[in-house]
């Protein structure tokens, strides 16, 4: 029997048997979609907190000052210099604080000292108003973006620039005009960790420094995308402890390790989900399987029809696999 008639005798008893395909057809059809969609529901969770890790420095090397006398901006600057695969760098500071919008009482809140690369560096999406600029750091300015949770709780709604707070902060009280809005940073981590986070607030890290003293507690470095990062981290220490002073104080950190830890997790996670829902599409291959079965005990007479015509075993098996083969295509299709 040729190939075209098998296809074609195959079709026609498919199309002959529309509501047991049909079922067949969706049963696959169901299968694939739940191994597509809670696979696809794992990657989505993956790449989300991936990029809220990212957002804190966890893919890139953090620099802790210990309790020496801290780093500097022209520390940062040589690291960037001297260490390959070290694309950049972003002063990282965190203070507990209190604020006060004139609207609503004092409350608890982070403050986050940082450079105006921060919307790129950390994955801050502005909602209203812009991110302070490098002349605004350069000169200490005291103006901050808040997040939208803040914003929405001092002010009822989010506003863009022009806005005054008052921060309570390092033994005195500032206040800060209010230039940008971004997206709630506590709220994605109150979700990944089910902990309450305080709102936060970023603002240029040398905002509250005092005469000359602009020490950083922490650098986060940014890496090339093609670097190796065990090799940086390694080379960062040897470089912080060669050319800072007190250097041997010094922590360096290679935050990949963390996030490669929770990716590992998501990993697995996302093959337990996969695992799961190919159970419903063994399911569906064992009704298709099934199906044939009973069409093959329903036809016999037509099957002896086929053999006295000269069709070999060989044969009418390739024409019940066709009809199943169809039956499951069409159900993946859909």
């Amino acid at each position: 029997m040729r190939a075209a008639d098998v296809v074609r005798l195959a079709w026609k008893n498919v199309a002959q048997s529309r509501r047991g395909a049909a079922l067949a057809a969706l049963s696959v059809a169901i299968g694939v979609a739940a191994v597509t969609a809670l696979t696809a529901a794992g990657n989505t969770a993956r790449e989300k907190i991936t990029a809220l890790l990212a957002g804190f420095g966890m893919n890139g090397i953090v620099v802790f000052a210990g309790d020496s006398e801290g780093l500097t901006a022209e520390a940062g600057e040589r690291l960037v210099r001297g260490v390959s695969g070290v694309s950049g760098w972003l002063p990282f500071e965190m203070w507990p604080a209190y604020f006060d919008s004139g609207r609503s009482a004092s409350a608890p809140c982070l403050i986050v000292g940082t450079g105006s690369e921060a919307s790129e560096e950390l994955g801050l999406s502005l909602c209203a108003g812009r991110m302070f600029t490098d002349g605004e750091c350069a000169a200490g300015k005291r103006v901050c973006v808040v997040d939208r949770t803040l914003s929405e709780g001092a002010y009822g709604y989010a506003p863009g620039d022009g806005r005054t707070l008052t921060l309570a902060a390092e033994g005195g009280r500032y206040d800060f005009e209010v230039v940008g809005v971004c997206s709630s940073v506590g709220d994605s981590l109150k979700r990944l960790t089910g902990i309450d986070v305080p709102p936060l607030i970023f603002i240029p890290w040398t905002a509250l420094g005092y005469g000359e003293d602009t020490s950083l507690d922490q650098v986060v470095l940014r890496l090339d995308g093609d670097a190796e990062s065990g090799r940086v981290a390694q080379e960062v220490e040897e470089a912080v402890r060669a050319s800072v002073p007190n250097g041997r104080l010094f922590q360096v950190e290679d935050m990949n390790v963390y996030s490669g830890g929770f990716s590992g997790v998501l990993d697995t996670l996302t093959l337990l989900l996969s695992a799961t829902a190919a159970i419903s599409l063994a399911v569906a291959a064992l009704g298709v399987a099934n199906a044939m079965l009973s069409a093959v005990a329903e036809r016999r007479s037509e099957i002896g029809v086929c053999k006295a015509l000269g069709a070999t075993a060989a044969d009418v098996c390739g024409l019940f696999l066709t009809e199943a083969l169809l039956t499951a295509a069409a159900g993946g299709l859909i």
